[in-house]
């Protein structure tokens, strides 16, 4: 099993490059403790990538195939192949835009909702399980980087992709095949 080197945390609030990798190797470590969380507490056959597109979904309502991808890490044909299986397991629906029907966007059902719920819920109380045995301080400690953590990385949400992506014969299942990307809003 690969083992992660351990950085250096006293000296990685001089150092910025210090400080990185410290947080690239937690980042990890509870990266994988989440995909652990969420692959033990799913009630159907979801990858974490299938989960992470409901997440993503969930939190933009009304988003693109695109946006999806771009937050997956996928190309729009992968994720077109994901999506589609979501849409066909009842998890995710395909609806035209409000702005153009020509264009598509996804939303969660009820079903993909109650997954996530379930999910997220078990996956929160496995964490907090963890977080439990640390001091007060301790906790406190972590509490406070939050906010500066969100500064550093503020949520690219709105700038990744344009709000909707038009495919040809998109209402059918499987169809889902020509992206059209479609022109910037007007402002």
């Amino acid at each position: 099993m690969q083992q992660m080197q351990k950085t250096n945390t006293a000296a990685a609030g001089d150092d910025p490059e210090a400080l990185a990798a410290a947080l690239m190797e937690v980042a990890a470590l509870i990266t994988r403790e989440v995909r652990t969380l969420m692959r033990a507490h799913r009630d159907v056959a979801l990858s974490v990538a299938h989960f992470r597109a409901l997440g993503y979904v969930r939190r933009h309502p009304a988003c693109s195939l695109t946006a999806v991808a771009e937050h997956l890490g996928l190309s729009v044909p992968a994720t077109s192949r994901l999506v589609e299986a979501l849409v066909v397991d009842g998890l995710v629906v395909r609806q035209p835009s409000a702005h153009d029907r020509r264009y598509v966007t996804l939303h969660l059902s009820a079903e993909g909702e109650r997954i996530q719920d379930e999910a997220r819920s078990a996956a929160l109380r496995s964490l907090a399980a963890r977080l439990e045995p640390l001091s007060p301080q301790h906790r406190a400690i972590i509490a406070q980087a939050l906010d500066p953590l969100r500064q550093a990385f503020p949520s690219a949400a709105g700038a990744v992709a344009p709000d909707a992506v038009a495919t040809e014969n998109s209402s059918q299942p499987g169809n889902a095949k020509h992206v059209l990307y479609p022109p910037a809003p007007p402002p």
